[in-house]
C-alpha cells in the first residue's frame, strides 16, 4: 500500500482547507461585529473584515438615505477615487443599486455587489473590487458575501 496521496486528492484537500479558513474568517470577524455599537466604528470594520473574506483588493460599504442616494460612504484603504465612482456612482441603473433594490447578490465584471440587509430594512451595499488571485468573484464569493452582508445589516440595525 502506497504511502502517496494522488494529485486529485491534494487538490481537493487544498481546497477544503482554504474553505475552511475562510468560514473560520467569516466566524471571527461576525463575532467582532456583534460586539461593536459604534455605527461608524461598525463599518470600518465591514470593510475590512470583507476584504478578508472574499479575498478582494478593495471594498466599499454604501449607506442609503431616505432618497436611495449614498448618505455615508466607508471604503477600504486601498481605495481610490475613480473606485468609489466605479462602486457607487449615481445612476439608477448601477449594480450597486440593483443589489440594493432586489435584495441579492449583482456579479458585475470584477465587481460583487450585496445588500447590507436585516430582515425588515435595506441599509444599503457592500461592494467589492478585484478578486485576489483570480479574474473574478466565484459562487462561494457571492454565497460568503451576501451571508456576511446580511450579518452586517442585522448588526447596523442594532447599533
Amino acid at each position: 500500500m502506497s504511502d502517496t496521496i494522488p494529485t486529485g486528492e491534494v487538490t481537493l484537500r487544498a481546497l477544503l482547507d482554504a474553505g475552511e479558513q475562510r468560514l473560520a474568517v467569516l466566524l471571527d470577524r461576525s463575532q467582532r461585529l456583534m460586539a461593536e455599537r459604534d455605527p461608524e466604528t461598525l463599518l470600518r470594520l465591514v470593510t475590512s473584515a470583507a476584504v478578508d473574506i472574499a479575498q478582494t483588493r478593495v471594498c466599499g460599504v454604501g449607506i442609503t438615505d431616505a432618497t436611495g442616494g449614498f448618505e455615508r460612504l466607508v471604503l477600504s484603504d486601498d481605495a481610490t477615487a475613480a473606485e468609489v465612482e466605479r462602486l457607487f456612482a449615481p445612476r439608477a441603473d448601477h449594480p450597486a443599486r440593483r443589489a440594493i433594490e432586489s435584495r441579492g447578490v449583482v456579479l458585475d465584471g470584477s465587481c460583487l455587489f450585496v445588500p447590507i440587509a436585516s430582515p425588515s430594512h435595506v441599509y444599503g451595499c457592500l461592494a467589492l473590487v478585484d478578486k485576489i488571485g483570480a479574474p473574478e468573484f466565484s459562487d462561494v464569493d457571492a454565497q460568503l458575501a451576501a451571508t456576511f452582508g446580511a450579518q452586517a445589516g442585522i448588526v447596523y440595525e442594532n447599533a
